[in-house]
């Protein structure tokens, strides 16, 4: 979603075909527009089972009906079988808006049901 602090206009664009959730950005570029999203995708009983790296400046293609790379999304990482994450959080490798805006880390809590730990 798109919000125009002048006009007081909303507008949104469907990233992906498939549902996803949890989405997160460099939070040091809150107040400014963001190229870079990073969101999760959900198996059917709502587990996260990969994470979606989108560039919210390219567009989607159309003939996509499953996440793969191409157009907007920039990347794909699948925490493979049995393995569920609990959404991601973005750090910035520097703080402050000096660096490049997906310049940083991806951190998050990978739970192996394979192990049994």
């Amino acid at each position: 979603m798109r919000f125009n602090m002048k006009t007081g206009l909303a507008t949104q664009k469907q990233l992906s075909a498939s549902a996803l959730d949890f989405s997160r950005m460099n939070e040091s570029y809150i107040d400014r527009k963001q190229r870079y999203v990073y969101g999760t995708r959900l198996d059917s009983i709502a587990k996260v089972t990969r994470i979606v790296k989108f560039d919210l400046h390219a567009e989607p293609e159309s003939d996509k009906k499953c996440l793969e790379v191409g157009g907007n999304i920039q990347g794909l990482y699948d925490l493979g079988p049995g393995r569920f994450d609990s959404g991601a959080i973005f750090v910035p490798k520097f703080l402050g808006v000096e660096s490049e805006e997906d310049d940083g880390y991806l951190i998050f809590v990978v739970h192996d049901e394979n192990t049994k730990k």
